[in-house]
């Protein structure tokens, strides 16, 4: 009667034994290449996106800036005060950048009835920007939803102004 150890060195060297130790290192190999490949696309899609967050962030900014620099010279200086509709214009000079092809629409909604510039656009996210009213430390919220026939992601970020000179 062989042994345990003696039975898997007999298997190992007929050739079964062999035909098993070739296809688990062709397996191995076809493992190791699909998990390199795949570690390649998706470092590539990451640094892809990234790019194009930052670019994002800075036509987000130049905006703004831009925005805030016609505003000055159009109201007398340094010291000139910046209208409560400044974010929500700066918002609109981004998206107006942006063309009407892209794909993400920034929006500074304000509540129902209260809004310095832009209003809800639907009751759901009316109910959505009520719901942050009261809460010291209100989260997104985001869902899928379907405005005029066409399916939309929506995230509405709730904007807390903590400050005095926020709320003038």
């Amino acid at each position: 009667m062989m042994t345990r150890r003696a039975a898997a060195i007999a298997f190992l060297e007929s050739r079964e034994g062999f035909g098993w130790i070739v296809i688990l290192t062709f397996a191995a190999v076809l493992a190791v290449i699909a998990g390199c490949g795949f570690y390649k696309v998706s470092l590539d899609a990451y640094v892809g996106n990234k790019t194009d967050e930052k670019g994002t962030a800075l036509e987000l900014v130049d905006a703004f800036v831009s925005n805030y620099s016609n505003l000055r010279l159009e109201f007398g200086g340094d010291s000139a005060p910046v209208p409560a509709t400044f974010r929500a214009h700066s918002i609109e000079l981004f998206n107006r950048t942006r063309g009407a092809s892209n794909a993400m629409k920034l929006r500074w909604i304000g509540r129902e009835g209260r809004a310095i510039a832009t209003p809800p656009a639907d009751p759901k996210m009316a109910a959505t920007i009520e719901s942050f009213v009261g809460r010291s430390d209100p989260s997104p919220v985001s869902q899928f939803l379907t405005i005029s026939g066409e399916q939309v992601f929506r995230t509405v970020y709730p904007w807390v102004a903590r400050e005095r000179s926020c709320v003038d």
